[in-house]
């Protein structure tokens, strides 16, 4: 699970994450953050929060609100539990 995505939203950093995995389900693309498949995916997300400031914010404040109605420690707590017994094993 993509606890360090999660902890990057609900601090309000926009994320460029990899276009795989359960990255996916938490990113919506150009909505929350923004999803990158190839190298020029990653460059131009990357040079776009770099250059703009409206999509910076706009993707702050919608990731944030996603942890906030999604992402609950009620929720992601038992995650976080179940990743560490399996680590621990």
């Amino acid at each position: 699970f993509p606890f360090k995505l999660l902890q990057y939203l609900a601090l309000g950093v926009p994320a460029v994450s990899a276009r795989v995995g359960v990255a996916t389900s938490v990113i919506r693309d150009r909505n929350n953050g923004l999803l990158a498949k190839s190298a020029d995916e990653w460059r131009n997300g990357l040079e776009a929060l770099i250059t703009d400031a409206d999509l910076r914010q706009r993707l702050a404040i919608a990731g944030r609100e996603t942890v906030a109605a999604s992402y609950t420690m009620e929720r992601v707590a038992p995650l976080l539990a179940e990743c560490l017994w399996y680590a621990a094993r």
